[in-house]
């Protein structure tokens, strides 16, 4: 079997900032996505229409949307 330990953003933020990184931004990607798989009824409509697929890059730039994101990118500089 397969396990993947998944950290929260502020865990991860803190990881960061404990091993000497000052976090400068922090952004989520792929909400669509993660949509899909949280809420069965969204899941339904996303293959029901393919096409939505290319509104992710639009809800990615959304802040509110940040919190529903499948993943996350930290940029972050050594200090």
């Amino acid at each position: 079997s397969f396990y993947q330990y998944a950290f929260s953003s502020e865990d991860f933020r803190e990881i960061l900032v404990s091993s000497g990184f000052c976090v400068e931004a922090e952004y989520g990607m792929s909400q669509l996505y993660a949509f899909t798989y949280r809420f069965n009824l969204f899941g339904k409509i996303w293959d029901a229409f393919p096409l939505l697929s290319k509104l992710d890059v639009l809800f990615d730039r959304i802040p509110v949307m940040h919190n529903f994101a499948r993943m996350r990118i930290y940029v972050a500089r050594k200090k």
